[in-house]
């Protein structure tokens, strides 16, 4: 699942965002260079991408990489 997020964040992100040493505990804002816009598009492609709904109280939940992993683990993604 960790290569999977990673390839759609290189694509929707255009390659701007770090593939290279993103791992479960990197921090989306912090270590992968999110801003809280890049959060939403991440989202949305992920949503899309997945076939899931993130609600809102998903949202605050999501701070590293292996939060989102571990949601669309809830939500049956595998």
């Amino acid at each position: 699942m960790l290569d999977r997020l990673k390839a759609l964040l290189a694509q929707v992100f255009d390659g701007q965002l770090p593939a290279e040493g993103v791992n479960e505990s990197s921090r989306l804002i912090e270590d992968v260079g999110m801003n809280s816009i890049g959060l939403i598009y991440m989202a949305m492609a992920v949503e899309e991408t997945f076939g899931v709904t993130f609600d809102n109280e998903d949202f605050p939940r999501l701070k590293t990489v292996g939060d989102v992993i571990a949601l669309l683990a809830e939500k049956g993604v595998r």
